[in-house]
């Protein structure tokens, strides 16, 4: 019979309970861990107990004050708990009584070598003058790797050891209603009762030569969602866009430290500039190489306004008499 009160029972009990906070199943597993991140796979998972309200979903009710043996009798005979069933309860000084639950196996024997299932029930209610409600459960396994490991389990001695540890699950202690996740909670006491059994009571046990010896844990990463994805995309790419957009310019606006020097400074290199500029534009022979003007050559050159376009300022090369125009 597995011990309700070990360790055991409190590491296996927690790793399902850290399993479902990580939003993995609780079932029967092959190995677990202490880990606050554990998250088992599937293939470390044999199975599980399911529990559900019984058909009827009504709650069972009987006039306060009624005999908890009497009302297990009579739940027994609607076929709602087994013959073989157990009863706790939280008995006050006053005789009142509440916090009734009831458990059962299907094994007509302690240990009839079957596949057992479990009729259940649990009080709603705890007030002295509310009548007593009862929420009939019913719970069967479906663990192919785990079905020898329950046949074997002495069904009926192991739920009357454990029915303690069933009332203290279904409450949030004294004078409080039963919690509103009944059939998880009587689920997962049920595959720490098998684990333990399986497991032999013993937390040190390693997968044996060959098997798989990891134990599955949530490793820790920050989710980033789509849009912001998009969003991060479409940032990047206007950066990029900006960045080009920028040497480009770079290259248009900055000309090299050899075009710079060429650029003429005072008047007289602006002078020579544009005498060259005008006997260039002026050659039609544009293979023809044109010399640089020196600045004693100026004074062939004059600036005024051209003919026929009165108006515009021009430069003219006197020769010979005559005045050129640009």
């Amino acid at each position: 019979m597995p011990p309700f009160n070990g360790r055991p029972f409190q590491v296996v009990q927690n790793a399902q309970l850290l399993a479902v906070n990580n939003s993995c199943p609780y079932g029967i597993y092959k190995k677990l861990n202490t880990d606050s991140s554990f998250c088992p796979e599937k293939r470390d998972i044999l199975g599980s107990w399911n529990c559900n309200i019984a058909n009827d979903q009504t709650p069972q009710s009987w006039p306060s004050g009624t005999n908890s043996s009497d009302i297990a009798r009579d739940m027994n005979q609607k076929g709602l708990i087994y013959d073989n069933g157990y009863v706790e309860q939280t008995q006050w000084s006053s005789g009142f009584v509440n916090h009734l639950v009831i458990w059962s196996t299907s094994a007509t024997l302690d240990s009839d070598g079957s596949l057992w299932s479990v009729k259940a029930a649990v009080e709603t209610t705890y007030k002295s003058e509310d009548d007593i409600q009862l929420t009939p459960l019913t719970c069967s396994v479906s663990a192919s790797g785990a079905e020898q490991t329950i046949k074997d389990m002495a069904s009926g001695t192991t739920l009357k050891e454990w029915v303690p540890t069933f009332q203290g699950l279904m409450y949030n202690g004294f004078n409080t209603s039963a919690i509103q996740d009944v059939q998880d909670a009587l689920a997962i006491l049920l595959n720490t009762m098998t684990m333990i059994s399986g497991g032999n009571n013993y937390l040190l046990a390693e997968p044996g030569a060959g098997q798989d010896k990891t134990q599955g844990c949530l490793a820790r990463v920050a989710y980033v969602p789509t849009v912001m994805v998009v969003i991060f995309l479409a940032v990047a790419g206007l950066g990029v866009t900006a960045f080009v957009a920028w040497c480009i310019t770079s290259i248009r606006l900055f000309r090299s430290p050899s075009e710079l020097e060429a650029l003429p400074l005072s008047a007289e290199e602006w002078a020579t500039f544009a005498a060259r500029e005008y006997l260039s534009t002026g050659n039609n022979n544009h293979d023809v190489a044109v010399a640089p003007v020196e600045t004693y050559e100026l004074k062939s050159f004059s600036v005024g306004f051209s003919q026929p376009n009165i108006g515009r300022i021009g430069m003219f090369q006197t020769r010979q008499g005559n005045l050129l125009n640009q």
